[in-house]
């Protein structure tokens, strides 16, 4: 069971001295998507300072339950470098915190590589790794704990428990010209000038939350517009050459330019418009032989490899005529596949 605390709290005591950091507290917690939700009595935040004393007593921590980083171990992590402890939960206690909320207070001794990534800002939230009461076990006899175990816990930057402290590993961390202009920074968030520094922090976490939520939907709808805007540039471009194709083969077909000359029509047509270029290639201009010949439909059930035999054969004797092989293929296409049942079956058939 996973608990987070959106902050450390912050110590005045020496620099390596241990913390007492707030873990999680008692209400009602919902994630921020989805339907996860979690509900903490004060009974429940109470067990878990008397779980913790419970299972110091049975030895299960040399030194304190480990605190490592984004749940590492629990994701299935084996590495000695994601799997290390960057502090140490040594004991516990329950607080009553300004909204009437039992708080579970954990005494937090940093390693010295967790007291500086802590303080370098690396971290903003601390959630607890426990074992609700119907599960937990003694360590010695077997038989139910009766109460939770707090078995660990993990620095982290997505918080669920919303309203607790800032993070800190010593006093230095909040001196910062943001802090110490809290009614400034209370003013800007809507909040009182009074407001206690705890729940202008919590709000301004908050907020931060909000607008990171909504930089992550812009940029999830951007990739999604881009994508959409891509498919339809290339859809758009392999229509405007299938156009380019069938208009130099109609122009061929018609007589208005050989096949050396389709360039020459092209730049005619798409700066002079369709009007004047056939004025310039009037039809016949070029001579072509009419090529006649009975062609057959499609039979029923025939393969589109047959269909496209014959529109190739169909293709080389009016090739044979004169007219370019690209026109004659559309023009052998046209004959063979002319009906919107042919074009089906075409389409349709097996290759």
């Amino acid at each position: 069971m996973l608990f987070n605390a959106p902050q450390l709290q912050l110590d005045d005591s020496g620099d390596a001295a241990p913390r007492w950091v707030q873990i999680t507290a008692s209400g009602a917690h919902c994630a921020r998507q989805g339907d996860r939700a979690v509900e903490l009595t004060t009974a429940d935040v109470e067990s878990m300072h008397r779980g913790f004393v419970l299972i110091k007593s049975e030895g299960w921590f040399a030194r304190g339950a480990p605190v490592g980083v984004n749940h590492a171990t629990l994701s299935g992590a084996l590495d000695a470098e994601s799997t290390k402890a960057l502090g140490f939960i040594v004991d516990t206690r329950v607080d009553t915190d300004a909204a009437g909320r039992a708080v579970l207070m954990g005494l937090l001794d940093y390693t010295d590589e967790g007291r500086a990534r802590v303080r370098a800002g690396e971290f903003q939230g601390f959630s607890i790794e426990a074992i609700p009461a119907d599960d937990a076990r003694s360590k010695r006899t077997g038989e139910p704990l009766g109460e939770w175990a707090l078995i660990g816990g993990t620095l982290t930057n997505h918080p669920f428990v919303p309203g607790l402290s800032a993070v800190a590993a010593s006093e230095r961390i909040h001196r910062t010209p943001e802090i110490r202009h809290m009614t400034t920074i209370a003013a800007r968030l809507g909040l009182s000038e009074d407001a206690a520094d705890a729940a202008v922090l919590a709000e301004f976490n908050r907020t931060l939350t909000e607008r990171d939520d909504k930089i992550a939907a812009l940029t999830e709808s951007l990739s999604t517009v881009t994508t959409d805007r891509d498919a339809l540039t290339e859809r758009v471009a392999v229509l405007d050459e299938r156009d380019k194709v069938r208009t130099l083969d109609d122009a061929c077909a018609a007589g208005r330019c050989s096949a050396s000359e389709r360039d020459d029509f092209w730049k005619a047509y798409t700066l002079l418009g369709e009007e004047h270029a056939h004025r310039v290639y009037p039809e016949q201009r070029i001579p072509t032989a009419s090529i006649s010949a009975p062609v057959e439909a499609p039979a029923q059930g025939e393969s589109k490899s047959d269909l496209h035999k014959r529109v190739t054969a169909r293709a080389e004797v009016l090739a044979e005529g004169g007219q370019h092989p690209a026109a004659a293929f559309a023009s052998a296409y046209r004959e063979i596949v002319n009906t919107p049942e042919a074009v089906a079956a075409f389409d349709n058939a097996e290759a």
